[in-house]
């Protein structure tokens, strides 16, 4: 694979496990709010209901950033990925990760070249890596 794809992909699978991480971190923090209202209006409160919601709050965010580092970090699952959204592409970006240089010459044959540059060539202008847009991730770490 040329160092230009492995960048693009790289790029799309960093923004998207920080997605990931937002998204799931969201969905928690407002199941949180949601548990701690029901269990203060039902009587329930005290040293140890803000200590198990400070608890949760602490823990949570932790567990989610390993649970949205694991995952998308091989280059088949990342190209399915996208395959999914252009199909017209799967088959050509999926051969296009697969392609190794001549050990002898180390240059790629005419028709591998052809297929990075065209799966380079699509990503450019399909937009890949801005399917999630860089004000998404503003505030995202790493």
């Amino acid at each position: 694979m040329i160092p230009k794809l492995q960048i693009l992909l790289t790029e799309i699978a960093s923004r998207r496990r920080r997605q990931r991480f937002h998204t799931a971190l969201a969905i928690t923090w407002m199941l949180i709010i949601i548990v701690s209202f029901i269990l203060w209006r039902s009587g329930f409160s005290g040293g140890k209901f803000a200590l198990s919601v400070v608890a949760v709050l602490v823990i949570a965010p932790i567990i989610l950033h390993f649970w949205s580092r694991r995952g998308l970090r091989d280059p088949h699952q990342i190209a399915n990925s996208i395959g999914k959204q252009h199909p017209e592409l799967q088959t050509a970006l999926l051969a296009a990760i697969e392609q190794n240089p001549d050990p002898q010459s180390g240059e790629f044959s005419y028709l591998q070249s052809r297929l990075l540059m065209d799966s380079v060539t699509a990503a450019e202008r399909d937009h890949w890596v801005d399917r999630i847009p860089n004000r998404a991730l503003r505030y995202s770490p790493g």
